[in-house]
């Protein structure tokens, strides 16, 4: 057998043609006919929503990925939580990086407009660790105090990200081992 990581219907098939069982954890596609063991994505938004929410905070913003499915489901636990206590919510959503040869900063100019837009104190919900890493320095760049005017919290509580980040950034662990035990 095979465990995986199956993000597109292309991959999807070549692992149907494999002819033997497989497992994806990957939590990209919506419709996926490969059996999948994910963690609850609606509930890490949730998770996300309720540290945010108990610093006080009541404006928030959500940065993910577009037509990412877990991106969407995160997005939505988020906002159901804020929504339910009445909390204002933005969202901003960026296309995966996709082709290799274009920088990952290509895409800064339009997070430095909306990072602008915000009016402190505000918290920010980002899809994972490593675009809530993006935004303590562009916070930065732009003159927001992290957390003081802008709280921000990733997924996925990875220790290199998380502990290097100035200053250290807050996370809600997916619980990778124990989703790759399961």
């Amino acid at each position: 057998g095979v465990i995986g990581i199956v993000t597109s219907p292309e991959e999807v098939q070549e692992a149907k043609k494999l002819g033997i069982p497989m497992v994806t954890f990957a939590g990209t596609l919506r419709d996926c006919e490969i059996p999948r063991v994910m963690v609850d994505h609606r509930a890490i938004g949730r998770l996300a929503a309720e540290h945010l929410l108990e610093r006080g905070l009541r404006r928030f913003m959500y940065f993910g990925v577009k037509e990412v499915w877990y991106s969407d489901l995160r997005r939505d636990g988020f906002a159901e939580r804020i929504a339910a206590a009445g909390g204002e919510l933005q969202v901003r959503e960026t296309v995966r990086r996709i082709d290799p040869y274009t920088s990952w900063q290509a895409g800064l100019q339009e997070m430095d407009m909306w990072l602008r837009e915000i009016v402190p104190p505000a918290g920010i919900f980002a899809v994972h660790d490593y675009r809530a890493r993006v935004l303590v320095d562009e916070c930065r760049r732009v003159g927001l105090a992290v957390p003081d005017d802008v709280a921000i919290i990733g997924v996925d509580n990875n220790d290199v990200i998380c502990e290097f980040c100035r200053p250290p950034l807050s996370s809600v662990s997916r619980s990778g081992y124990r989703v790759g035990y399961e």
